[in-house]
């Protein structure tokens, strides 16, 4: 019996203009540490956290154009010392920012952040239904024009707006943390098109107004994207 079987399916790209104008959530120079570059687990992994309403999972990918965003050195150092310690990552405790103006619609502060336990990431006990995206701490804000940006992993007890909140571009909202399925502290963000992330599809998101390092060359750039192994820094007077 011959059990071969073909599928011809057409892809055609599309062009995505975002409809609102972003800036880089973190001032001082960073580095993009994983982005949405082809091998990416950003864009390879969709989010498989089963919906408890249909109970599967979506087909979405709401991670396909996010960032994993680090604060590094001069030497393009990402920590101090150990790496082993929370404290010695630059980014950790670092003020993140609204990266447009927009109302937060959901969020969350009070997750513990991960420790290190000798090499071994030691996360905190929880109630099951107390963390279940493993996004930690975070934020999510209604920017308009079907555009949410969603913050993830932050810092414990440092949000300072709330549900319902307008926000402004360029107002501390928070610190960088090592809240919830992080494996270092960072600053996952990505911008989506629905306000329920696993009913999300990513979408593409471009910032303005900041310096593109590219060895000693330093790049003034006014909108553009950024991808992994970009180190980027605000020149944004928000």
């Amino acid at each position: 019996m011959d059990f071969d079987a073909s599928v011809v399916k057409s892809i055609v790209p599309q062009v995505y203009i975002a409809k609102n104008e972003y800036h880089l959530p973190l001032k001082g120079k960073i580095i993009v540490w994983e982005g949405h570059d082809f091998y990416s687990d950003h864009r390879r992994s969709p989010n498989d956290i089963a919906d408890g309403k249909t109970g599967g999972t979506s087909s979405k990918n709401s991670n396909r154009y996010a960032y994993d965003l680090m604060s590094i050195d001069e030497n393009g150092s990402m920590y101090n010392g150990s790496p082993f310690k929370k404290e010695n990552w630059y980014v950790f405790g670092k003020p993140v920012y609204v990266p447009s103006d927009g109302r937060i619609i959901e969020m969350q502060n009070n997750i513990p952040d991960n420790e290190f336990n000798g090499k071994v990431i030691q996360s905190p006990k929880l109630a099951a239904d107390a963390d279940p995206k493993g996004m930690g701490n975070y934020v999510i804000i209604d920017h308009g024009n079907g555009e949410y940006s969603v913050m993830q992993h932050m810092e414990q007890g440092t949000i300072t707006v709330g549900v319902g909140q307008m926000v402004r571009g360029g107002q501390q909202i928070g610190n960088v943390g090592f809240s919830g399925a992080a494996i270092y502290p960072r600053l996952h963000y990505t911008v989506i098109s629905s306000p329920k992330e696993l009913a999300a599809e990513g979408i593409p998101s471009y910032f303005n107004d900041y310096k593109l390092y590219r060895g000693t060359v330093v790049l003034p750039v006014k909108r553009s994207r950024i991808d992994s192994g970009d180190i980027v820094e605000s020149d944004s007077k928000q």
